[in-house]
């Protein structure tokens, strides 16, 4: 009898006896073909890095600083008493024209006729206002024209040179800045009203 022919048989998968349980390898939550153990998905940070929040508190502090220096600023009276005295006596201007243009450029500070701006309320603002005002008005008052003053010749100098109206007052008050015409014009009417050096 002729041996019987021993049949090749395939394996077969063995079907997960689990119920279909998941690669053990694999992070729970995840799809088996994108993410795998040790290649987790990177963490994003949420919120400000302490470096800009040590800059934020930083300028909190030092705008609440200056909250509180300007407040305690306005409790000082200096350069809120805008005294304005009547006046006395004014130069023999030698025309009308040479006074308008002294107006304009001078009598805001040189004189007892002082428009006060609303600046000069507000501190540190008024203490500047009223400084430069008192030192004005002992250089030259044109309102005060009854006593002597040293340095009224040179003013035709200062006017010329640019340094009388002064740059920031100009700026603030743009009526005082005269055109080229208008400082020879006041130049050689102070000169004929107030004299040479």
């Amino acid at each position: 009898a002729r041996p019987p022919i021993a049949t090749k048989q395939t394996s077969q998968p063995t079907p997960p006896t689990d119920g279909g349980a998941k690669n053990p390898r694999q992070p729970p939550g995840t799809c088996g073909n994108l993410a795998y153990a040790g290649h987790q998905r990177p963490r994003i940070k949420h919120g400000m890095p302490p470096s800009v929040r040590r800059l934020i508190k930083g300028l909190l502090w030092t705008l609440l600083g200056v909250v509180v220096l300007f407040g305690i600023a306005q409790l000082i009276p200096y350069g809120r008493t805008h005294v304005n005295p009547p006046t006395i006596q004014e130069p023999a201007w030698d025309s009308p024209r040479t006074r308008e243009l002294a107006v304009r450029a001078c009598f805001n500070c040189h004189s007892n006729e002082t428009k006060w701006p609303w600046y000069a309320n507000v501190a540190p603002f008024s203490w500047v206002v009223q400084f430069d005002v008192e030192v004005a008005r002992d250089v030259i008052n044109f309102s005060e024209w009854n006593r002597k003053y040293e340095l009224a010749p040179y003013s035709v100098q200062s006017l010329i040179t640019g340094n009388m109206p002064t740059a920031k007052y100009r700026m603030a008050h743009p009526e005082a800045d005269l055109n080229a015409e208008e400082i020879r014009e006041l130049a050689r009417g102070l000169e004929a009203t107030l004299g040479h050096p």
